[in-house]
């Protein structure tokens, strides 16, 4: 009994690893690292994303447009709009690095700095650190107002 948990806790482990191996610099992946390309994604968009197990965060943040340039430009979150849960300005983001290897950093008011870089499989777009998996963008709108 014991030998097949441990050969069953393998197939579970490799299946695990596969999936997180599927995005994020592996083989069928896009880097979105032109900042042409990462405007196209984020700029002017309500982004809502959720990371993978354990975290299973829930980001829902308006990335205000950085127009044809880099930025930095604002970053809200993004509440049900009612006292208990408003919209809030929550830092900056703006597009980092050179030609095709740019990322995406934000810089939340008293809550730190994050640099992401931007993989693309088919339709999904994943926010990446290095081959690991950070997040994956569900839905994208345009953003709230007022967005400066």
């Amino acid at each position: 009994m014991k030998k097949k948990l441990a050969v069953m806790g393998l197939v579970l482990l490799a299946g695990i690893s596969g999936e997180a191996m599927a995005i994020c610099g592996t083989a069928g992946d896009v880097r979105i690292g032109t900042a042409p390309a990462i405007r196209t994604a984020l700029s002017g968009k309500s982004i809502h994303a959720v990371a993978p197990a354990p975290s299973n965060e829930d980001w829902k943040e308006d990335h205000c447009s950085v127009g044809a340039g880099t930025g930095p430009a604002n970053l809200y979150k993004v509440g049900a709009g009612t006292p208990v849960d408003p919209r809030v300005k929550r830092g900056t983001w703006e597009i980092t690095g050179i030609g095709n290897s740019r990322s995406v950093k934000y810089i939340y008011t008293g809550d730190g700095t994050y640099t992401w870089e931007l993989w693309q499989t088919g339709a999904n777009v994943y926010f990446c650190n290095g081959t690991t998996q950070i997040a994956h963008i569900v839905s994208s709108t345009p953003a709230g107002a007022p967005c400066p």
